[in-house]
């Protein structure tokens, strides 16, 4: 896996594209840039800022716990434990930790802002599901979300993609 993850590496920096090759002994292989790039990844990381949130929700200690379950469980998630803290005089941080890695939450009340990252290992799992699910929960007006494939060498963030949840009201 050293090797794979060298070769990787080296590629990126020499300007190469590499892709998933069907062999077992051969992790990638190299193609014709005009190909899609396929890249095996050890999970999905997403980290989003959601702003205009409903201030009561972030401030609800019981309501974010229930939240965040049950975002876990709609993705599909197996949970493990669940840990939350409440601060004075305002805000929340916690997480679900799930056999797959983990939800976490820091929410400012105050600003209607809630800092929540989404870690899934493996492709069971889609962290957007969870992330969406929180986002309509917690009545984010205003979310920007980064996705970063884990465990396939340097982390390079390019863009921040910006997505509004729409609300059911």
């Amino acid at each position: 896996m050293l090797y794979c993850n060298s070769l990787f590496n080296n590629a990126l920096y020499r300007g190469e594209i590499l892709y998933k090759s069907n062999s077992c002994n051969e992790h990638y292989r190299k193609e014709s840039k005009r190909e899609a790039i396929i890249i095996e990844t050890l999970g999905h990381h997403i980290i989003a800022e959601m702003w205009n949130c409903n201030k009561e929700k972030l401030n609800d200690l019981i309501y974010i716990e229930e939240t965040f379950a049950s975002a876990a469980l709609e993705a599909g998630a197996e949970i493990r434990d669940v840990v939350f803290h409440p601060f004075e005089p305002q805000g929340i941080s916690g997480a679900v930790i799930i056999a797959e890695s983990h939800l976490t939450i820091h929410s400012f009340p105050e600003h209607g802002y809630a800092s929540i990252d989404v870690y899934t290992c493996g492709d069971k799992i889609d962290p957007t599901e969870a992330t969406n699910a929180i986002a309509r929960a917690l009545e984010a007006q205003t979310i920007h979300t980064v996705k970063i494939p884990r465990g396939t060498g340097e982390i390079v963030v390019k863009e921040i993609e910006k997505t509004g949840i729409e609300v059911n009201e």
